[in-house]
């Protein structure tokens, strides 16, 4: 029976990764008006938030802006700015600080894939995130294993050894044409030429991003996500085991939440589900409340390890 290692933001924090609160913080202090896009989200924050920028210490969640940018949209409504504009340069802001920030780090997400090599369980995992970033991509790849995103296989290794990774929220180096469905994937190394407008060569449409905040990703018909859609889908009728490492089960991510319960009502088995998401410096209340929140969704038994994503990605064998 396989095991899903479900990955959360805590994962990526573990490397360095700014979390969604600390991003455009992250992203005025390191980058200047030179950079392509400072200007226009500049403009944005002092019309939209009344923020300046350049002495902000708090900034709106990638997520919530995203979600009111989805929403004009979505209703085809103005929302006083260009939204396709804003939209890149939000998603191309989180996507320079977290290569500057992240660049050469994967340690832990690389100790983790290769010691599930090396004891030989590849063929009995299966990996969903709802990370943008390119860790665990980068840390499969450096393996010498493909990456199966769950519609298109990544190669980069003359093997036939590929890991599932389902990117349920979309990726930072995905881009397609919605015109004639043409796809674009980059390593990390290439990462920053996506912020570039790449034109499709089939039908010279502009190649459009795949991030969606979570509230909005129901409501996504896009045919790469919704293969990632049937794909994490089917993953559940074919495990037990469920691990979260670094994942808080917010409430934003009800459709998350809507697969894995109708999954285990259909399976008419509970999951085994195992929570790996301590810190130092966690309190006993959140942790308590945390554990809280899994125990009241899931209905077979709840093991909250008091260990950190560092210490599970070193044995990570010891807990499948």
């Amino acid at each position: 029976m396989k095991t899903i290692i479900f990955l959360g933001a805590g994962a990526s924090k573990s490397e360095g990764a700014p979390l969604q609160d600390e991003l455009f913080f992250e992203y005025f202090k390191e980058f200047s008006t030179d950079d392509k896009y400072y200007n226009i989200l500049e403009e944005f924050f002092m019309k939209t938030y009344n923020i300046n920028v350049k002495d902000a210490k708090k900034f709106p969640k990638f997520e919530e802006i995203l979600g009111l940018l989805y929403t004009a949209e979505k209703r085809r409504e103005s929302f006083y700015f260009n939204i396709n504009e804003i939209k890149e340069g939000i998603i191309f802001s989180m996507a320079e600080i977290l290569n500057m920030k992240l660049i050469n780090y994967s340690k832990h997400h690389n100790q983790m894939i290769g010691t599930l090599k090396r004891q030989g369980l590849i063929n009995k995992i299966i990996l969903i995130t709802t990370n943008y970033d390119l860790l665990i991509d980068s840390a499969i790849l450096n393996n010498n294993i493909n990456v199966d995103y769950g519609f298109k296989n990544f190669y980069r290794n003359n093997n036939n050894i590929s890991l599932p990774l389902y990117k349920i929220y979309g990726s930072l180096n995905w881009k397609y044409c919605d015109v004639c469905d043409e796809f674009i994937i980059s390593s990390g190394e290439t990462l920053n030429r996506l912020s570039e407008n790449f034109s499709c060569n089939t039908c010279n449409n502009l190649f459009k991003s795949i991030i969606v905040p979570p509230t909005f990703y129901k409501e996504i018909s896009n045919y790469y996500l919704n293969n990632i859609y049937h794909n994490v889908n089917k993953s559940l009728y074919e495990v037990d085991n469920i691990i979260f490492c670094g994942y808080s089960f917010p409430d934003a991510d009800l459709y998350i939440k809507f697969i894995i319960k109708r999954a285990e009502m259909y399976k008419q088995r509970p999951f085994r589900v195992k929570i790996i998401n301590n810190y130092e410096g966690k309190s006993i209340e959140k942790i308590e409340i945390e554990k809280k929140k899994y125990e009241l969704f899931f209905n077979g038994e709840v093991i909250y390890e008091k260990i950190s994503f560092q210490e599970f990605s070193r044995v990570p064998q010891q807990y499948i």
